[in-house]
């Protein structure tokens, strides 16, 4: 009688005692996968925005050495480039060059290791005239109009910049 409780019955738990279990596991996860989904996103946010505020440093150092602006990221990053084992989420690139600023901008790499965010597939930082906006644009969103060298301001900070 080594199985039996006290009680005469066998103990252990029910098949619906164990599938209940599962649907409340379940459920808890299903509501705090989306905010675990906005988090990643943010932090590659995040991680895009500091390695544009890096090339812009980057850029100006360039143009006190040189007196110009480069108009390649890899002149500025050169080998620097981190290796942390794995693909970077994003590309950094230099979209435009001027005698009075620049527009850098770091896209959402397809194939990366985590999905890409759609809505904020590229994010830009403008210096034009010693002036800084931001901006960003959705993966069938076109980045050129940045470009123009009209020194407008880049526009839609909130929604990726803002985190």
């Amino acid at each position: 009688m080594s199985g039996l409780a006290p009680s005469g019955r066998v103990s252990g738990f029910t098949l619906l005692e164990c599938l209940m279990a599962v649907a409340l596991i379940a459920l808890a996860v299903s509501l705090t996968a989306p905010s675990w989904g906005d988090a990643w996103a943010k932090a590659r946010r995040l991680e895009a925005s500091s390695a544009l505020w890096r090339l812009q440093q980057l850029q100006e150092q360039h143009r006190w050495r040189t007196g110009a602006y480069a108009a390649q990221a890899q002149t500025l990053l050169g080998s620097s480039q981190p290796t942390q084992g794995q693909a970077p989420l994003f590309t950094l690139e230099v979209a435009q060059t001027s005698a009075h600023g620049y527009t850098l901008v770091a896209r959402s790499r397809a194939g990366g290791n985590s999905p890409q965010d759609v809505s904020c597939h590229a994010l830009a930082l403008r210096q034009y005239r010693g002036e800084f906006s931001r901006g960003s644009a959705c993966a069938s969103c076109d980045v050129q109009p940045w470009s123009a060298g009209d020194g407008a301001r880049l526009t839609d900070t909130a929604r990726c910049w803002g985190m």
